[in-house]
């Protein structure tokens, strides 16, 4: 198949990792990608894909959006008309309206292609409304992928599905946020296919932690939602029992590295806890795979009912290692963790934190067996190979829901 992939930045941006994950298991079964992300950068982070670059209000693409205007002015009006008149607010609207041009040269460049099956937006919001437009204007079937505040944005979302063949949605969570926002007909057309990752082949040697101090990890960025002053807090209490064979290395940039490091500082933990900094995920999963770490901690917050973590690759890839996680029962975590494929603690919890941590580190035979359970679940439910193959049934199959004009 001849597949676009719409983006936000990708490839030419970090936070999108997980769609090239998907886009290499589909060039891997020898289909043809080409990724337009409708903000591009200058600079591509990861070279070696195929790229239709064209910035929003370049000359590009008025030129490319004159052309589309002159060609199918009523179906161009009416899609982007639409756009408009469903996003749900005037700065939904404003936003969608910023996208016109580009969906409309996109529409151009695949009009002379001739060859694409497929368009496939990464994102509900502005992504899969240049989506939208750009399946109106040239009849190409199109499906979308919903992760989580985009979900939440409700960008025309009830206007999108009527005239894609599917919406899927990275969890269960926001599977039940969605069903209530679009009519009963196009619920059929939602389902739930997680993110996944490559799952490595494994030595056969033992799996039990072997270091004389137990090391863990924490790879998240340093904002609010991932809760990084809760695991020093609960470094404070290990301090105060005088354990010193644990320590922990947080792997990361953000906002708060600064008060985090600050909180180091304050509670004389420089022994226990370490800032990396960035680092750059090969070296992380190489270091897993040779066993420097025990453990990886993600002691992840809700913030309100619309600002929590969704599954967490970075837990997937430590499982997949059977190196054990601990995190918190909130957002899409269970989903990953449940049934005691990891330890899910309560949130807020510098106790928890140290509990789970001293029963993995004390308890060999609860370490094998949590180690063994992560592996199994990320092999069967968040395979990126095997998710990436039931996702692209769904592309074979556009006629598999009825598709309405715009």
């Amino acid at each position: 198949m001849n597949i676009i992939y719409l983006t936000s930045l990708t490839p030419y941006g970090k936070g999108e990792s997980f769609v090239l994950n998907e886009i290499d298991a589909l060039q891997a079964m020898g289909h043809r990608i080409t990724i337009i992300p409708i903000r591009p950068g200058t600079d591509l982070e990861v070279p070696g894909y195929t790229v239709f670059r064209c910035s929003a209000h370049g000359l590009r693409c008025y030129v490319g959006a004159v052309q589309t205007l002159v060609k199918n002015p009523v179906r161009s009006l009416t899609a982007c008309w639409n756009m408009l008149s469903k996003a749900g607010s005037f700065a939904k609207a404003c936003k969608n309206l910023y996208f016109f041009p580009k969906a409309l040269a996109v529409a151009r460049y695949l009009s002379e292609d001739g060859t694409i099956d497929f368009i496939h937006s990464h994102w509900l919001a502005t992504v899969s409304t240049v989506g939208y437009i750009v399946s109106a204007i040239t009849g190409i079937p199109w499906g979308m992928t919903g992760h989580r505040w985009d979900i939440y944005e409700n960008n025309a979302v009830r206007k999108k599905i009527e005239t894609a063949c599917f919406l899927r949605t990275i969890d269960q969570r926001g599977k039940r946020h969605i069903l209530p926002l679009i009519s009963e007909e196009d619920r059929k057309k939602v389902m739930c296919i997680h993110l996944g990752i490559q799952i490595p082949s494994l030595q056969k040697t033992k799996r039990k932690h072997q270091n004389t101090i137990f090391h863990v990890c924490m790879p998240a960025f340093f904002v609010k939602v991932k809760g990084h002053r809760y695991v020093v807090e609960a470094f404070r209490i290990l301090k105060q029992k005088n354990i010193r064979d644990i320590d922990c290395t947080f792997w990361g940039e953000g906002d708060l590295r600064e008060s985090i490091e600050n909180q180091i500082v304050r509670e004389g933990l420089q022994d226990w806890i370490k800032i990396g900094g960035y680092i750059e995920n090969k070296k992380l999963l190489k270091a897993y795979e040779e066993r420097r770490y025990d453990a990886v901690l993600l002691p992840s917050l809700s913030l309100s009912a619309q600002e929590h973590e969704g599954i967490p690759v970075s837990l997937m890839e430590a499982m997949a290692y059977e190196i054990p996680v601990i995190s918190t029962n909130t957002g899409g975590i269970p989903e990953l963790l449940s049934k005691g494929a990891g330890i899910m603690i309560e949130q807020k919890s510098p106790i928890a934190i140290v509990e789970a941590l001293l029963r993995l580190k004390e308890d060999q035979e609860f370490y094998a067996a949590v180690s063994q359970k992560g592996r199994e679940r990320v092999s069967k439910e968040f395979n990126n190979e095997l998710n990436t193959q039931r996702l692209l049934r769904y592309f074979r199959k556009p006629s598999m829901s009825k598709r309405r004009r715009p």
